[in-house]
């Protein structure tokens, strides 16, 4: 069991869980390195799951200005 925040949707749905659910906490963890806060970020574990469940996250250029956007959307969008 991980922090809510980076946890596959699966994690919290009780779906099967398979070595993707790894790679969406990476890329959960990249984007927090990139943009300097979590891509779910929310004020308790419970409002987190439930922005992994029904929210988008925003592009990290657009919280992160000096990203160059086509390299950024390459990297971390193109991977959802």
């Amino acid at each position: 069991m991980g922090a809510p925040a980076y946890m596959a949707s699966e994690q919290l749905d009780g779906s099967v869980v398979d070595r993707r659910a790894d790679l969406f906490a990476a890329g959960a963890l990249l984007f927090e390195v990139v943009t300097g806060r979590s891509p779910f970020a929310a004020a308790s574990n419970l409002s987190s799951m439930h922005a992994v469940l029904e929210k988008d996250v925003q592009a990290p250029t657009h919280l992160t200005r000096s990203l160059p956007a086509r390299e950024t959307r390459r990297t971390c969008i193109t991977c959802r």
